[in-house]
């Protein structure tokens, strides 16, 4: 069902991921805004606008590179699509294109932007627990394609 409020401009945005070991599980790397107009006080995912010129995937991987301080050679592989949908805020609704990447090192990361209070690896189960309910959905679909061996392409 399409929502009366108006369309804003669509969003990209990126989850960097690898195994733990010890969790047997994967863990999931996300933010926290410094600000609360930048999304919320809850852990969630890198995203932002895409900047003229680009296309969903180069500004997601911009978006991890500024929000999550994502260093593109730690990146094990090339991100893949894990969703795009309709995002509904208070005041519009947008398309989110979501991407997932599998990363070498989880502390391998430069320092995020001004935007990142701090960032966090979590399990998707505890992501369910404490992370944006709009982004919920989401790490559970990229959780679950990860441990049945299906990436989109």
């Amino acid at each position: 069902m399409m929502s009366d409020k108006p369309q804003a401009e669509p969003r990209a945005g990126i989850i960097p991921y690898m195994w733990h070991e010890d969790k047997e599980a994967y863990i999931f790397m996300f933010m926290v805004p410094s600000v609360a107009k930048y999304g919320g006080p809850h852990i969630q995912i890198a995203k932002g606008k895409i900047d003229k010129g680009e296309n969903t995937f180069q500004a997601a991987i911009r978006e991890g590179t500024e929000e999550l301080g994502l260093i593109h050679s730690n990146m094990a592989e090339q991100p893949f699509e894990v969703s795009k949908f309709l995002q509904t805020t208070m005041k519009d609704q947008y398309f989110l294109h979501v991407y997932g990447v599998e990363v070498k090192d989880k502390k391998k990361f430069n320092k995020p932007h001004f935007e990142t209070k701090f960032t966090t690896w979590v399990t998707s189960e505890r992501f369910q627990e404490i992370g944006r309910k709009s982004h919920k959905h989401i790490v559970a679909d990229l959780d679950k394609m990860l441990r049945k061996g299906k990436k989109k392409k």
